[in-house]
């Protein structure tokens, strides 16, 4: 279990935890929260992701990636928002994808 101290959340590897409690409002159990948001919501919307891909979806594609870059945001995620943010600026008419 974490406790409630800010540097608790160091031990996230590949998250810049200060800039998602800053997001937070340095309330550390606000980011717990959030990070369970995060836990949850992306498995669930990699599967929906997955599927889009599929199915060459590119509408879907858009909207999920940008709601996966929002929350990675939010948690600190930054590498993966970053990487995200790079793709969608991309032209989706790549065989890239």
């Amino acid at each position: 279990s974490l406790d409630d101290s800010p540097e608790q959340f160091a031990i996230l590897d590949g998250f810049d935890t200060r800039e998602g409690m800053a997001r937070s409002q340095n309330n550390p159990e606000l980011y717990k929260q959030y990070l369970s948001m995060f836990r949850d919501y992306i498995a669930q919307t990699i599967e929906s992701l997955s599927a889009a891909m599929q199915t060459d979806d590119r509408d879907a594609i858009m909207s999920l990636t940008h709601s996966i870059k929002g929350i990675t945001s939010i948690v600190g995620a930054t590498a993966i928002a970053h990487a995200l943010k790079v793709n969608t600026n991309q032209d989706l008419d790549s065989d890239d994808l």
